[in-house]
């Protein structure tokens, strides 16, 4: 960078540098991602939180009476409908169907006794019908359902608390043995879960080809940094609310079509006006529906009156 000294003569200016923020080894506050993942709600919510912002969000997206909420331990809770168990494991990063009924050891609802286990962002996307005893088929069916839609709107809190800098991603660049690095939100808008990756302790990330190998930046062993800001009551009504609206507009099919104040009224029995007004459920939605691209919104009104001709 050139500027102009006292003689009129320009001089070269050098720019300062970037401060670097290096870390040979990983901090013990920092998270592997996928247990990170799991406890952002999209600020991050202390072992005490856990409980009630996952019943709050389950509630979102199931309503209030179809499911119970239990703590477990310390990030892990049970959910519980019709015997068949739900885990939300975010100590270890896991969601599981638990293969004994709820409060009966005796009974399994697995035909082969195993549970459906795996971490956040490997949960399977299809329904394991025939390995479930007939009488648990419909409650498993529900949680399985309600599983998919949480690691939906989890996803979508952490990439917003990567964007508010509430989530601060560190990983070895290239190299396992490299020094961790910050990876800021528009470099991991890019990346992906590295194909074929060793992802303990951490979660390796890679830009991926187009036949899914990796590509030409893999990032090791990422972790999570959260910082511990809490959301007023408002301001998490209002995100739930978003929240809420995102689900919704995603499960209508691209060729389908929704009324506006249908869903509108649907979270005004959500949320009492103490908690959020209407002018600011209308902006939650008009921000879900820029965040889903949704088509298909039809406005309900007053039905046109009829002009009659005395001619």
């Amino acid at each position: 960078m050139k500027r102009a000294s006292k003689t009129g003569k320009a001089v070269e200016r050098s720019a300062a540098p970037a401060p670097a923020k290096s870390f040979e080894k990983a901090k013990p506050e920092w998270l592997p991602l996928h247990g990170a993942m799991m406890r952002f709600f999209p600020t991050y919510a202390t072992e005490k939180a856990f409980p009630n912002e996952v019943k709050r969000l389950v509630t979102v997206l199931a309503g209030p009476d179809d499911f119970s909420v239990a703590e477990i331990a310390d990030y892990v809770v049970r959910i519980a409908h019709g015997g068949v168990g739900l885990l939300i494991d975010a100590a270890h990063g896991a969601i599981e169907i638990e293969a004994s009924v709820v409060d009966d050891e005796w009974s399994t609802i697995f035909a082969d006794f195993e549970s459906i286990r795996a971490r956040v962002d490997q949960f399977p996307a299809a329904f394991p019908a025939t390995d479930i005893k007939p009488e648990f088929r419909e409650a498993a069916r529900r949680q399985h359902d309600l599983a998919l839609r949480l690691i939906r709107s989890l996803k979508a809190n952490f990439r917003q608390a990567v964007d508010d800098g509430g989530a601060e991603i560190f990983g070895r660049w290239r190299d396992l043995k490299a020094p961790f690095e910050p990876v800021y939100p528009d470099h991991w808008d890019r990346l992906r879960e590295a194909p074929d990756a060793d992802r303990s302790p951490g979660t390796d990330m890679s830009t991926v080809t187009a036949d899914g190998h990796r590509g030409d930046l893999t990032i090791y062993s990422v972790h999570v940094h959260p910082h511990r800001k809490q959301a007023s009551a408002s301001n998490r009504a209002s995100i739930n609310c978003k929240a809420f609206f995102v689900e919704e507009l995603g499960r209508v099919p691209p060729t389908g079509r929704v009324i506006q104040n249908d869903l509108k009224n649907a979270a005004r029995e959500k949320w009492a006006r103490e908690e959020l007004p209407d002018r600011e459920i209308d902006r939650c939605f008009t921000a879900a529906v820029s965040e889903t691209k949704s088509m298909g919104l039809v406005r309900r009104g007053r039905p046109p009156k009829l002009i009659h001709s005395t001619q």
